[in-house]
């Protein structure tokens, strides 16, 4: 009798054990696909972070009941509620249509390798963004801050170094150190890293 309730208890705890995930997985498969999206975007990241991972600033995603929209001043991604979409295109804060990805670059200067070495001149308030590649982990820095700094509310562009804003005339030199990606590996190696420089003019 007892070799017998051993074996009924073995049969019960073995089919709790199979059937238990497939009414799990059954469960999710059976959920309204608009369930699991809202779900999911009770965790969406700021644009900010979805830049960074290198999200496409069109492909941006906002959480349930708030909407993308790009700043009229600069064509940053925002998420703002989606009953104050309106308000903000009347008051001119956000863009009524959302921007292509040439005009975008085309408001802005793009400084590449083929710049190093190379002086520019630009206006106070312009800004320009620097995209050096993939090839190099890069370093940047600006020897006079209060001249040429990093606009760390313009986060558009993927990819890229950085976006820089001309703030007060002077001068300023833009220094990038590139590492070879190899240099994280392990073992690492030993090619060298490289130097990119830039004169900047504000007038």
């Amino acid at each position: 009798m007892k070799n017998y309730c051993k074996l009924l208890f073995f049969v019960f705890t073995l089919t709790v054990l199979i059937i238990t995930p497939n009414l799990h997985a059954n469960a999710i498969e059976m959920m309204d696909p608009k369930m699991i999206k809202d779900n999911m975007m009770g965790h969406m990241e700021s644009p900010r972070k979805q830049m960074k991972m290198g999200v496409d600033v069109h492909m941006i995603q906002c959480k349930s009941g708030y909407e993308l929209v790009f700043k009229s001043t600069n064509w940053s991604p925002s998420c703002v509620k989606s009953s104050s979409v309106a308000r903000l295109i009347e008051i001119g804060w956000a863009s009524n249509h959302m921007p292509s990805k040439d005009k975008m670059m085309m408001e802005n200067k793009i400084i590449t390798p083929e710049d190093n070495d190379k002086i520019i001149n630009i206006k106070k308030g312009e800004s320009f963004i620097v995209k050096l590649g993939s090839d190099y982990n890069w370093r940047i820095s600006i020897d006079n801050q209060t001249v040429v700094d990093n606009d760390y509310s313009d986060i558009r562009y993927s990819g890229s170094q950085g976006v820089y804003k001309a703030y007060n005339s002077g001068q300023a030199i833009l220094t990038g150190v590139g590492d070879p990606q190899c240099l994280s590996s392990d073992p690492s190696c030993k090619s060298p890293s490289i130097l990119f420089q830039l004169n900047i003019n504000v007038k």
